[in-house]
């Protein structure tokens, strides 16, 4: 994700999928990593309809950096 002609410079995105089960709640997982220094938004067809929200651990972080950090479905 995020590749190509129009990607953000500075910022790798990737999805993991998998089934949920007892030790692994989760069905997708989104990665950003942002080296870009700057606020991005990352739009992708991949992402549509996959309910995401952001992991509690990053909701209730106290890095500045981190804590203001959103997912907009």
């Amino acid at each position: 994700m995020n590749a190509g002609p129009q990607q953000t410079p500075g910022v790798m995105v990737m999805k993991l999928s998998g089934a949920v089960t007892p030790s692994n709640p989760y069905r997708n997982i989104v990665v950003v990593l942002n080296g870009s220094g700057q606020t991005v938004t990352i739009q992708d067809a991949q992402l549509a309809g996959l309910h995401l929200d952001l992991h509690p651990v990053l909701k209730n972080s106290t890095d500045a950096v981190v804590k203001p950090s959103t997912v907009f479905i």
